[in-house]
């Protein structure tokens, strides 16, 4: 979920042929050179963001009057690094065991909620350096007609990425054309759910957000969840303010969620820090400290969110799950023709609905449907089998609630592992 940080600093990434840190840090010749140019990266990059975070010129207009933006966070980067790409990511999270089982989300759909345009461009550069088939994809401009939107990245990410976990399903890529006025912007987010639900959509995925469900939003609150009655899954990006909702000087000074990650019926998704081994293994994993996460205290708690870590038992507590979300540990992205390297729990959302499409197509393939993955997750959770499914995430936090054992208000449950994720949908299909 990309809204609280339109912090975006474009650099041009190295040429296709650069080798890899995670590839001279094994090669003893390169090593020290690497973990210089590895720290620097990493300085700079913190230095950069906190730099575009707390510009009174960006904060002033991140959010707006109340009004969604993306979550994306593009970083700078030096000339000997580059983020990670699919088989990283895809080899990580163990989505190319499943993948390796011809699991790819043939015969699926995954809906994409966007504020901004992209480039198909960009998305067959993408595909052509990655290996990945032509997308059956099409844009949905709601509430119809035909305009263009402007690109800011977060589509491009979401696009590239959700096709890079799922190179076989379909995408359905839904153009909102209305940002500036509250109560028609709800009503398009109402009708491009209803209308993922009547294309097929099973997985759906949403990376922006407002300060809280002002008013106006009751049409989307409504179809939300008639979605999850449906069994249909939505992934929303928890934001990548912390414990706030968004800006200070726009959503204030006291913990909140943004919305609609606060939603009861969608899947929220924070952020972790991902540090990769050179055979594509964990080999370290922490909660983001810009991973949104806390108590929405005006929304109820749903009924299946049930853990004994809950900061508030009456209230909506967030985020759900996690993925890689700190742009010091992001990932690949062609965009506007240069390489990117690109972030923030706007990165979950789509990479999560897709893999959920994996799990659906493995069910379907047992002549089984799996229902709404919220209530599936914790399900898992408070089971046995919840540190096969979930790598828990136990360190780290977001500099108001800390990471820690089960379920915690940074990374949730922690970040799945898709083919144990897989087998448990399966069983409780």
């Amino acid at each position: 979920m990309s809204l609280l940080c339109a912090t975006r600093l474009y650099a041009q990434r190295l040429s296709r042929s650069s080798t890899p840190l995670r590839t001279l840090i094994v090669n003893p010749k390169y090593r020290e050179r690497a973990i210089h140019f590895h720290m620097k990266r990493r300085l700079f990059i913190t230095l950069a963001a906190l730099a575009v975070l707390f510009s009174p010129a960006l904060a002033s207009t991140a959010f707006g009057a109340g009004l969604p933006q993306p979550f994306v966070v593009f970083a700078s980067h030096s000339s000997r690094d580059q983020g990670y790409a699919p088989n990283d990511i895809n080899a990580a999270y163990g989505i190319s065991t499943l993948h390796s089982k011809g699991l790819t989300g043939t015969g699926t759909r995954i809906g994409l909620l966007e504020l901004d345009g992209f480039s198909v461009n960009d998305l067959t550069r993408f595909d052509s350096q990655y290996d990945l088939p032509a997308p059956t994809m099409r844009r949905i401009h709601v509430p119809g007609g035909n305009f263009s939107l402007k690109q800011q990245g977060e589509a491009t990410m979401d696009v590239e990425w959700a096709h890079a976990v799922a190179p076989g399903a379909a995408l359905d890529v839904y153009m909102l054309k209305d940002t500036n006025s509250n109560t028609a912007f709800w009503n398009e987010t109402a009708q491009a759910l209803k209308e993922a639900a009547a294309n097929g959509d099973r997985a759906i995925s949403i990376s922006w957000g407002v300060c809280s469900p002002a008013s106006g939003s009751a049409p989307a609150q409504q179809e939300f969840s008639a979605l999850e009655n449906q069994g249909i899954s939505v992934f929303v990006s928890s934001g990548d303010y912390g414990a706030l909702a968004g800006p200070r000087h726009d959503c204030g000074s006291k913990p909140a969620v943004a919305y609609p990650a606060a939603d009861p019926s969608v899947v929220a998704v924070g952020g972790t820090t991902l540090d990769l081994s050179s055979t594509d293994t964990i080999s370290d994993q922490t909660a983001w400290s810009l991973s949104g996460g806390g108590v929405a205290t005006n929304i109820s708690r749903p009924t299946w969110q049930v853990t004994p870590n809950l900061l508030e038992a009456s209230f909506r507590n967030a985020p759900d799950v996690a993925f890689d979300g700190d742009p010091q540990t992001g990932v690949n992205v062609m965009y506007q023709d240069q390489w990117q390297i690109a972030a923030g729990t706007s990165l979950g959302a789509p990479c999560l609905a897709a893999m959920w499409s994996l799990v659906e197509q493995d069910a379907a393939q047992s002549g089984k449907t799996v229902g709404a993955a919220a209530p599936l997750f914790y399900s898992i959770g408070n089971s046995s089998s919840y540190h096969q499914v979930f790598d828990d995430i136990t360190e780290g936090g977001n500099n108001k609630y800390q990471a820690g054992p089960g379920w915690d208000a940074v990374t949730g449950w922690g970040t799945p592992n898709a083919p144990a994720l897989a087998a448990a949908a399966l069983a409780a299909s």
